[in-house]
């Protein structure tokens, strides 16, 4: 899954800082036999696609990579992958915003009011 990464026009998501062309980079940091490259990585990914709880577009389109990391046996930190799914999970409750997103929306999801979880 991760050698798909260059499928994706990542230029043309968006993340806390403009442009998401590298976030490519990021998610293969995570996957890094060097453990400073990932943690690196890991706080790069956090300080940008999910800068303070914002989920950006390029966020939403790293989800599936990230499923792929947590479910391979050979990812080095795969509990620390497992916890930012949770992290953006969290912050996307509202699945239509992250529809809105995947299907045509750019650049930071519009908030709304949160919807009480029981």
């Amino acid at each position: 899954m991760i050698n798909n990464l260059q499928s994706i026009d990542w230029a043309s998501l968006g993340h806390a800082y403009g442009a998401a062309d590298d976030v490519p980079g990021w998610l293969c940091g995570m996957v890094s036999p060097d453990a400073e490259a990932r943690e690196k990585a890991f706080g790069s990914f956090y300080n940008s696609a999910l800068h303070q709880g914002s989920v950006y577009s390029s966020t939403v389109a790293s989800v599936p990579f990230l499923f792929a990391m947590a479910d391979d046996p050979a990812t080095p930190d795969r509990a620390e992958v497992v916890a930012l799914l949770l992290s953006i999970g969290r912050e996307a409750v509202d699945a239509e915003e992250v529809y809105a997103v995947v299907c045509g929306g750019m650049g930071r999801i519009p908030r709304s009011t949160p919807t009480p979880r029981t």
